[in-house]
C-alpha cells in the first residue's frame, strides 16, 4: 500500500527516532569484572535435521536505512493465524512489510492495516477473522486467504478520523469507534451499538482503547482524551475519576483478583483502583498513582494467584521494601527488604515470571526467588557465583529455565537450585548468548558468539545448519515467532535471517540455499 509522500517525510523525520531507539542496544563500557567467555571444549553439537537458518532474500540493509538492519523491521507484529510477519519500514515509501512464504523480504501483498505508532487489529475468535485498520477503511483477513480485503461498506470520505477496534469475547462483539460514535461490526454490516448513551454519559467520546475483564465481569473502556470507565455485565457504566497526563495513553488493563483492584498501565504510570468485594462499585478515592519512569518500580502481575507484587522506591525509611496489594491494603512481603539495584546502569532490574505464582529478581548480592509468599535467595547466587549480570531465561515450551550470565550458562532445577553443564557454544562473557524459544517446534534457539543452536525437551544441543557464521552482538535480536510455520525471524550480523523449522513453507528453499542451489541476494 503505497503512503502519501508527505506523510511518509514526516514519519521518516518523527519516527525514525523510535525505529533508532527500538533497534539499538546501548554498548557497555569496559568493565574489568567481565570474564572472557568460554570457549566450548567437552563436546561438538550434532547438526539438526528439523530446523536450518536461510538469509532472508533482500534481507540486507541498503542506503536509505542507512546499512542498518534494525530500520528494516520497525513494530514487528505476528498475526495469529496469518501466515506472514507483519513490520514498518519509516524509510521506504512502501510502509508495510513482510517475510514471504519465499523468504523474501517484500512489501505486504495487497492492502495492510497501517499505523503510524502500531498495528491495530482484532482477531475474531469463532472465525479466525482478523480485522484491521486503515485510514479510511476496514480491512478483514479469513483464514485461507493470501492477502487483507477491504470490508464493504466500510470506506469513509477521506480525512475521516481514524477508526479504532476492540473485541469483546464474551459477548461476541466487535466494536469500531469512529468521531466518538461506535457502532457493531458483524460480518460485514455495521450497526448501531445499544450502549452508546451509556458510554456517552459516563463521559467518554467514543473509545481508543476497550480490555475485557472477565474475573470482574465487565469491560474497561478508554477514550482518546483520558477518560476511562467500566461496564458492568449487567449494564451498570462507572467512571473513574484519574486524572490524566497530556499524551499519556492506556497500554493495559487487568483485575486482579487476589488483591480485588484493577490495575491500569499507561506509557507513563501504574494506577491500582480498587473495587468493592462484590464488584458493585468503584472505591474512590483510593487510588494510587506511580510513575514507571523510576527505574526502581518493578510491579509484576502474577495471574496464577491474582497478586500484584510491587517494589516501593519511595520508602520513607529508606530501604526498598516489596509490597502485595491484598483487599485490605498493602503488605509488606516477607524477606522483602532486600536492596535492589547494583551499581552499574546496565543490570536487568525487571523479574523473570516462572509461573506458579513465582518469579525471580536480582538483590544486590543474591538472585531472589518470590515463591508466592515470601522472598527468599537462591543458594549460590552471589556475584562470585553467577556474576554482575544474571539474567533467567523462563522456557514453558520446553518444561525448564535457565540461568545467562557473564560467567556462562547455567541449568536451573526445579527448586531453582543452578547447575554448570558443558554446552558445545561459547558462553559467558559479553555479549552473552541470545536465547529465545521455538514452540510450535518445541525447542529453544540460542544465538551464541559462534553460531545459531537448538535445546530439545531433552536438553540435548544441536547445531543448526546455516548459522555457523551468524553471532550475538548487541544489535542482535529475536524478533518473533511466525504463527503457522514456526519459523523465527531474527537480526545478526546487521541482516534479517529465519530460523525455519520442517514443517514450514520455506523448508525446501532453506534447504536449497544451504546446498548451494538457491542464491540470495
Amino acid at each position: 500500500m503505497k503512503i502519501d509522500s508527505r506523510l511518509m517525510t514526516a514519519r521518516r523525520i518523527a519516527l525514525g527516532i523510535l525505529a533508532l531507539a527500538a533497534g539499538c542496544r546501548e554498548l557497555p563500557a569496559q568493565d574489568d569484572r567481565i570474564v572472557p567467555p568460554s570457549i566450548p571444549a567437552t563436546y561438538k553439537a550434532q547438526l539438526s535435521t528439523r530446523l536450518c537458518v536461510m538469509p532472508a532474500v533482500d534481507g540486507a540493509p541498503q542506503a536509505v536505512e542507512n546499512h542498518q538492519a534494525f530500520r528494516m523491521a520497525s513494530g514487528v507484529t505476528m498475526l495469529p493465524g496469518h501466515p506472514l510477519p507483519w513490520m514498518q519500514n519509516y524509510h521506504r515509501d512502501d510502509g508495510e512489510w513482510t517475510i514471504d512464504a519465499t523468504g523474501r523480504y517484500t512489501p505486504f501483498p495487497g492492502v495492510a492495516p497501517a499505523d503510524t505508532f502500531g498495528l491495530d487489529f482484532i482477531v475474531e475468535e469463532p472465525t479466525g477473522r482478523i480485522v484491521g485498520t486503515t485510514d479510511e477503511v476496514l480491512l478483514q483477513f479469513m483464514p485461507g486467504a493470501e492477502t487483507f480485503s477491504v470490508i464493504p461498506g466500510s470506506r469513509e470520505p477521506s480525512g475521516s478520523p481514524r477508526p479504532t477496534l476492540a473485541r469483546l469475547p464474551r459477548e461476541n462483539l466487535t466494536l469500531v469507534s469512529r468521531g466518538g460514535i461506535v457502532r457493531v461490526l458483524a460480518g460485514n454490516t455495521l450497526s448501531s451499538w445499544s450502549e452508546q448513551d451509556g458510554l456517552t454519559k459516563a463521559g467518554l467520546r467514543g473509545f481508543w482503547k476497550a480490555f475485557d475483564l472477565p474475573g470482574l465481569k465487565a469491560t474497561f473502556f478508554a477514550d482518546g482524551g483520558g477518560k476511562f470507565a467500566i461496564r458492568f455485565d449487567d449494564g451498570r457504566w462507572a467512571p473513574i475519576a484519574l486524572a490524566a497526563e497530556k499524551h499519556d495513553f492506556i497500554k493495559d488493563a487487568v483485575y486482579a483478583p487476589g488483591s480485588q483492584a484493577l490495575l491500569l498501565n499507561t506509557n507513563r504510570r501504574t494506577a491500582i483502583v480498587r473495587v468493592s468485594s462484590d464488584a458493585s462499585a468503584l472505591q474512590a478515592p483510593d487510588v494510587a498513582m506511580r510513575p514507571r519512569s523510576d527505574q526502581q518500580l518493578v510491579a509484576p502481575f502474577l495471574p496464577e494467584g491474582g497478586q500484584h507484587i510491587l517494589r516501593n522506591a519511595r520508602n520513607p525509611s529508606g530501604s526498598a521494601l516489596w509490597q502485595k496489594l491484598t483487599p485490605e491494603g498493602w503488605e509488606t512481603v516477607p524477606g522483602g527488604d532486600f536492596e535492589f539495584r547494583l551499581e552499574g546502569k546496565w543490570v536487568r532490574t525487571h523479574p523473570t515470571v516462572l509461573g506458579d505464582g513465582r518469579f525471580t529478581v536480582h538483590s544486590q548480592g543474591d538472585l531472589m526467588l518470590y515463591d508466592g509468599a515470601r522472598f527468599r535467595p537462591l543458594p549460590d547466587t552471589g556475584v562470585a557465583g553467577i556474576g554482575h549480570l544474571p539474567d533467567v531465561v523462563s522456557l514453558p515450551a520446553l518444561g525448564n529455565a535457565l540461568l545467562n550470565t557473564e560467567l556462562g550458562l547455567f541449568e536451573l532445577a526445579d527448586d531453582l537450585t543452578h547447575a554448570t553443564r558443558p554446552w558445545p557454544f561459547i558462553t559467558g562473557g559479553l555479549p552473552k548468548p541470545i536465547l529465545t524459544q521455538a514452540k510450535l517446534a518445541r525447542q529453544a534457539v540460542v544465538l551464541a558468539l559462534d553460531g545459531v543452536f537448538a535445546i530439545d525437551a531433552t536438553d540435548a544441543v544441536e547445531r543448526v545448519p546455516g548459522g555457523e557464521r551468524l553471532k550475538a552482538d548487541f544489535g542482535a535480536s529475536f524478533l518473533g515467532e511466525i504463527p503457522i510455520s514456526g519459523d523465527l525471524l531474527f537480526k545478526a550480523n546487521n541482516a534479517l535471517h529465519l530460523v525455519v523449522t520442517e514443517r514450514s513453507e520455506r523448508w525446501g528453499i532453506c534447504q536449497d540455499t544451504l546446498s548451494g542451489k538457491a542464491s540470495v541476494q
